[in-house]
């Protein structure tokens, strides 16, 4: 592409602004060369003499070009006129006559040939003639006689080869391959007739309907003489038959020539009905001997083993040597004699053993072998009576009571494992292990029940009392730790609505809710302390977190009855873990806010969007540092406001609401002054495009939209120095003026980091428009003017400062769109590094955004905010002390430290409250007491 000398227009802004605006380059096309004139020439055609071997022919021009015309003109002044000669046609009356005995000749000639082919022998006839002569006969429509003919004689020669195989070898292998061979003999015979008849096959078969190909009509042949020789046919089958069962018992065989025989009986179109029943018959009866012999002598995980390598090796025969049609109803074969049979005896013989076992494997066979079979509701219905069985020993044996409840909650624990492990989450099943050990679970809570019938029905009303207390007792009381420790973390995991409600119902009962209190705080504290410490999963936090308060908030409500104590549990926990990190929770939950706040967060609707502000602000009041999350929320809040991503100007305005009601007018002044100013520049913006500056000064072709930010609102972003291409000075100049003229005052300082433009672009595969930051277009205009240029030619002629501009030549040059090419090709850029235009580029889309290249940006601008945030710690620290000093006069150490605990809404180490008390002395706002050193005195 030749670069255009014409610089492409810009859009700038300073402080984010933004804009747009074109300029086209034409590249002149080169105008064609205009040819001599002709002149023209007028001539008579009936004065030229043409020979007539010259004469063009009916297809070719007869029009002469103007420069053969000038010249035979020329010719004609010297040469008199000839007279044309005369061209005669004499046509011949006489029909072509055939040779006598033509088709007789013809097809004793082809007769001899296929002979020969048949018994393998020599032929002396030329593989051509004897093609010419099939053509021949064709030609003369004589081949329906020829197709015939040959039909006839490939039928007695098939007649014969099939008879021969008639009382060979009593040995079934040696006699299948001699089937094989006549089978192979007789494709590579007809392919022979097939290539010498070639010109029938493609004229009178294809014109003539209901006849047979030569080749289809060989196989046809081939099929009815198998079928007239029954024991040839039977032979093979029973051989096919013998060989596969033998291969089942372990013996090698000849998989080629199986392979071979099965397919000649698909070509045959027979496989399904003179093989495939036979062989799932057999089959059948093979694995139903085999099933009843293994199911006698053999456990249940080795009968498995065995079915599992069974159905593998049948799987193996279809890929190999069987039709692929056979493959489904072989299985289902196999399937129903080696399981479906034995369904019941493998339940009752090796079910339990299993289970008692732990035998993972195991279990995860039978369960994949019954799911094949679809008989799993039959392995369902035996874990639920095996738990039933289990359980009940647990349960009902008095003598070992005490340790009923680990012992429940061990095997609670097995059997989880083997629902993961085993049974692949079913959920069906694990329904069964919950309906189970409801029922287990209810064995005993119904003690309580039968005692108080008892009183009713039988007992004195006055037992009924100690009675219900002395089970309580017994049951409940005796086994508190136990029943806490291995099985309150389990049912919270599993969010056990139902089982939760029911511990604490019990435990109301015998006034043991405090315990269950601690229990959970120590769970919360626990869970969450593996949520907030995961430093690998940190970006998921927050929305971990969210969902765990929404798993207890939903246990609190339904099984815990709303209760106040366990409600002020969840919250003293929550405080607890989120704060065990500090600053970082605080910096997730406004990180996690600009996720959801910022465009393209596709598939939320208002409503939940609204809801998830509702949830997050939960955590925020958990959050001590709550500066470190206005920190960072404003300065992802200006970036979603500059570069116009906010979703929801509404829903933006709806969390700083939240905020402002959360924590006071003074936490959000900022941020609503952000929104004025972004306001205000709007309006700011339409005055100068109406202004007579901008209508009389501005350069065309050019658009540019200012944001004009108040310094105290927004972050604080280091300037960053740029050289400018002229428009832009132009342009900010004529801005300048207009602005200082309406706010006498005021200063602008240009925020060159935060512009960013959409810069129009030639390239020879089509134009595109670059959105790129203002040093991306600086950069990239330099190339209007060159062709080549180096790192430090662009370093020169920028002043962008040396890792911005490593950074922005990285964007452009070894990112995903490669505007430009880096001489040499390198990820990084190097000093001696040389680029220039890409003339290649292309691109799908006509608008391409040129992401810039973050260089560890999270870590450089989180240290920098935190940075500030403990500088505004100080000034707070500071002024509550000054504060606290005025009032109180006098003071300890010890009261100063603790009514700044008091006061400060951060956290703080006693030592750096120390460090700032130090400070104060130092600049003589306090004083040490000349009598005690531990008492500061304040000065006036």
């Amino acid at each position: 592409m030749s670069l255009p000398t014409k610089r492409s227009s810009t859009t700038s802004s300073s402080s984010s602004s933004s804009a747009a605006a074109a300029a086209t380059v034409n590249n002149p096309m080169k105008k064609a060369k205009p040819h001599a004139p002709l002149h023209d020439a007028v001539f008579d055609p009936s004065s030229m003499a043409i020979d007539d071997d010259l004469k063009p022919s009916s297809n070719e021009s007869t029009a002469p070009s103007r420069g053969l015309v000038a010249a035979n003109l020329a010719r004609k002044k010297s040469t008199p006129p000839q007279p044309a000669k005369k061209l005669l046609i004499k046509l011949h009356k006489a029909k072509p006559t055939l040779p006598t005995n033509f088709e007789e000749d013809t097809w004793a000639k082809l007769k001899s040939a296929i002979c020969a082919i048949f018994l393998k022998q020599p032929d002396s006839c030329d593989l051509e003639l004897l093609y010419q002569a099939v053509s021949d006969l064709c030609l003369y429509k004589m081949g329906g006689n020829l197709y015939q003919r040959i039909e006839k004689e490939c039928e007695a020669h098939i007649s014969a080869a099939l008879q021969s195989l008639v009382g060979q070898s009593p040995d079934l292998v040696v006699f299948l391959s001699l089937v094989e061979r006549c089978w192979q003999d007789l494709c590579d015979q007809m392919l022979m007739i097939r290539g010498i008849a070639l010109y029938l096959d493609r004229t009178y078969v294809k014109q003539t309907p209901n006849v047979r190909s030569l080749w289809d009509m060989g196989l046809q042949l081939f099929r009815k003489h198998l079928s007239l020789s029954s024991e040839v046919e039977h032979k093979t089958v029973t051989g096919l038959l013998r060989m596969i069962e033998s291969e089942r018992l372990g013996e090698a065989v000849d998989r080629t020539l199986l392979n071979h025989l099965l397919k000649m009986f698909t070509a045959l179109g027979i496989y399904a009905e003179s093989f495939e029943k036979p062989f799932l018959e057999c089959t059948s009866e093979f694995y139903a001997a085999e099933g009843m012999k293994y199911m006698q002598q053999s456990d249940v995980p080795d009968y498995l083993k065995h079915v599992e390598t069974r159905l593998q090796e049948e799987h193996e025969r279809c890929l190999i040597y069987l039709d692929a049609s056979t493959r489904k109803p072989l299985i289902a074969t196999a399937e129903k004699q080696l399981l479906e049979r034995h369904i019941p005896a493998i339940l009752d013989k090796g079910f339990s053993m299993l289970m008692d076992g732990n035998r993972i494997e195991d279990l995860q066979r039978i369960y994949s072998l019954f799911s094949r079979i679809s008989a799993l509701e039959s392995l369902r219905q035996a874990l639920s009576s095996y738990i039933r069985k289990t359980g009940q020993g647990i349960v009902m044996d008095e003598e070992k009571e005490k340790d009923m409840v680990s012992s429940l909650l061990d095997f609670k624990a097995s059997l989880d494992t083997i629902w993961e492990a085993s049974f692949f989450k079913n959920e069906a099943f694990s329904n069964t292990i919950k309906e189970a050990f409801e029922h287990l679970i209810n064995l005993r809570q119904t003690r309580l029940q039968e005692e108080h019938e008892r009183c009713l029905i039988y007992l004195d009303a006055s037992t009924r009392k100690p009675l219900i207390a002395t089970a309580e007792k017994q049951l409940l009381e005796r086994h508190i730790p136990a029943i806490l420790d291995k099985g309150f973390s389990m049912l919270m995991d599993g969010n056990r609505i139902e089982d939760l409600q029911r511990i604490y119902s019990l435990f109301s009962r015998i006034s043991a809710l405090e315990s269950l209190r601690q229990a959970l705080s120590s769970y919360i504290r626990k869970t969450g302390q593996g949520i907030v410490m995961d430093e690998e999963k940190e970006k998921d936090m927050v929305s971990s977190l969210l969902d765990f308060k929404a798993s207890l908030d939903t246990i609190w409500e339904a099984s815990f009855f709303k209760n106040e104590a366990f409600s002020n549990t969840i919250k003293e926990a929550f405080e607890h873990l989120i704060n065990l990190r500090q600053n970082r929770p605080a910096e997730l939950i406004a990180k996690f806010l600009d996720e959801k706040l910022r465009a393209g967060n596709k598939g939320t609707s208002e409503e939940e969007l609204e809801g998830m502000l509702d949830k997050v602000l939960v955590l925020f009041r958990f959050i001590q540092g709550k500066d470190v999350f206005e920190a960072f929320y404003k300065k992802d809040l200006a970036k979603r406001l500059l570069l116009g991503k906010s979703a929801s100007i509404d829903a933006e305005k709806s969390m700083i609401s939240k905020l402002k009601t959360e924590c006071g007018s003074q936490f959000t002044n900022k941020l609503e002054g952000m929104f004025k100013d972004i306001e205000l520049s709007r309006e700011i913006n339409d005055s100068f495009k109406q202004s007579s500056q901008a209508r009389s000064k501005l350069p065309s072709g050019i658009e540019m939209s200012v944001h004009v930010l108040t310094t105290g609102y927004w972050p604080t972003y280091p300037p960053m120095d740029v050289r400018h291409p002229h428009e832009l000075n132009v342009y900010q100049d004529i801005f300048k003026e207009f602005y200082l003229s309406k706010y006498s005052g005021r200063r602008l300082m240009w925020q060159n980091s935060l512009g960013h433009c959409v810069l129009k672009a030639e390239f020879p595969k089509g134009k595109k428009e670059l959105a790129v930051s203002l040093f991306q277009t600086v950069v990239l205009m330099l190339f209007n003017d060159a062709e080549k240029l180096s790192f430090q030619d662009i370093k020169d002629s920028t002043s962008i400062e040396d890792k911005e501009l490593r950074r922005t030549l990285q964007s452009l040059a070894c990112g995903k769109v490669r505007v430009l090419q880096k001489f040499p090709k390198s990820r990084d850029v190097e000093d001696n590094d040389s680029f220039v235009f890409n003339e290649g580029f292309t691109a799908p889309l006509y608008r391409i955004k040129v992401n810039a290249i973050q260089l560890k940006e999270t870590v450089e601008e989180n240290t920098s905010t935190t940075e500030r945030v403990f500088q505004d710690r100080q000034y707070q620290i500071d002024a509550a002390i000054v504060r606290i000093m005025k009032t109180r006069k006098v003071l300890s150490h010890t009261l100063l430290i603790t009514e700044l605990f008091q006061q400060l809404k951060f956290p703080i180490k006693p030592a750096d409250l120390k460090k700032r008390i130090e400070s104060l002395i130092d600049r003589e706002y306090l004083e040490r007491d000349k009598s005690n050193p531990q008492i500061y005195n304040y000065l006036a």
